[in-house]
């Protein structure tokens, strides 16, 4: 995977076609990611140096392939919002348990972050929470959430899906909200060393009696995993809407019964929505949503107040307003040009670096179809402020390959 370096000092933007060329569908798109110094003292977004767009998945040696985050969705129904970093001790000192989150829009989300601590086996057998350890700053990362895999549940071999045990992308024992996180427990017999979760839903916290889950098919009565930071692909629900094969081993109610559902992060029925949504076929446009629980918005944060507490290492609050409106983007492609409207497709906020990036969306039909590849000119240009036009750098053409490899099989030949 090569650096990237954004295309202009204030802003990054990358160009490129979509659509289908042989029909009507054919159009040119940007994607364009400014970012903001979070002036702490003052609470006011201040224009930095851009910070390169991330996460390219059309690059084959993008590794994984399909990372929790990319900017590089052509566009999404929705605006994601994360936020990233560590959580950190008032006053830096030292403390057992704290709470950290993020206001925004009118929605608050509250992770509870409690320091080391692994279940202790009492002499009659059964766990309990252990003591946490002081500490002064706790990474907010999904892998000190509450999840992770049971492996001594044991599986029928020749159960068909057991061809997912093997390729490790399933397993009986494993908690599909969050196969990265620790203190999921399935079986009673005791196991030493199991580490129990840093950061807690204080709403539906762990407790003695939920440690054990006892029966792999009942894992959606377990604790709802609680960060702020991007859902990773195989994270359920995510899951689910890039095909129906993704389900869980032990299949979730798709009513009230499951939390997702109650908190109205899935709607009743879900299943039913997606019984047509299979490999093969392009992800559901859901799937290109990445925040973490809550934090997928439908109406415009234009000019929102924003307060992110518990992670910056000096202020216990860090408050700012976004943006009260996107850039402005002109985008011509041949002789036809349009003011568009970008469309936010994330927010990502970094409070202990104290800066914000936000990445925008927009896109334009075009008159006729370019073929990136077989066309060697394609005309697209965009402008964003007003500034200078970013043309697009179509790829090297088929013809153009060819004619290179050719030559160099020449030139090789005749040393």
């Amino acid at each position: 995977m090569t650096e990237r370096k954004p295309a202009r000092p204030a802003y990054d933007i990358d160009i490129d076609m979509g659509g289908d060329p042989d029909g009507d569908g054919c159009f040119a798109y940007a994607l364009i990611k400014f970012a903001y110094h979070i002036n702490a003292t003052s609470g006011k977004l201040e224009v930095m140096p851009a910070v390169a767009l991330e996460n390219d998945f059309r690059d084959e040696n993008l590794s994984p392939r399909l990372p929790p985050h990319s900017d590089y969705w052509p566009a999404k129904k929705f605006t994601d919002v994360a936020v990233l970093g560590s959580a950190f001790a008032a006053g830096g000192q030292p403390v057992e348990r704290m709470q950290a989150g993020l206001e925004i829009a009118g929605r608050s989300r509250q992770v509870a972050v409690i320091g080391d601590r692994f279940v202790e086996w009492g002499q009659d057998g059964q766990p309990r929470l252990g003591g946490a350890q002081p500490f002064t700053s706790m990474p907010m990362s999904i892998d000190r959430a509450y999840g992770g895999c049971d492996f001594r549940v044991p599986f029928d071999k020749t159960d068909p899906r057991s061809m997912g045990v093997t390729l490790e992308c399933d397993y009986p024992g494993l908690y599909p909200r969050n196969p990265w996180g620790t203190g999921y427990l399935v079986l009673p017999d005791p196991i030493e060393g199991m580490r129990l979760p840093n950061l807690e839903d204080p709403d539906d916290l762990l407790t003695d009696d939920r440690i054990i889950t006892r029966d792999p098919a009942q894992w959606y009565l377990q604790p709802m995993p609680a960060y702020l930071e991007w859902m990773p692909v195989n994270c359920f629900p995510r899951s689910l809407f890039l095909a129906i094969e993704c389900e869980p081993w032990f299949p979730s109610p798709d009513d009230d019964r499951l939390e997702e559902v109650k908190r109205g992060f899935l709607p009743t029925g879900f299943r039913t929505h997606l019984q047509d949504q299979h490999f093969g076929n392009p992800p559901h446009k859901r799937f290109r949503q990445e925040s973490s629980h809550g934090l997928i918005f439908a109406k415009a944060l234009f000019g929102t107040d924003v307060r992110v507490t518990g992670m910056h290492p000096e202020h216990a609050s860090l408050g700012f307003r976004l943006p009260e409106a996107a850039p402005g983007v002109e985008m011509k492609i041949e002789n036809k040009r349009e003011q568009l409207q970008p469309q936010l497709a994330s927010v990502a906020i970094y409070p202990d670096l104290e800066y914000v990036t936000m990445t925008y969306t927009v896109s334009m039909p075009s008159p006729r179809p370019f073929i990136p590849g077989i066309h060697k000119y394609i005309p697209v240009a965009v402008s964003v402020n007003g500034d200078r036009a970013v043309p697009y750098q179509p790829p090297a053409t088929v013809k153009d390959r060819l004619d290179a490899a050719r030559a160099a099989q020449e030139n090789n030949g005749s040393e």
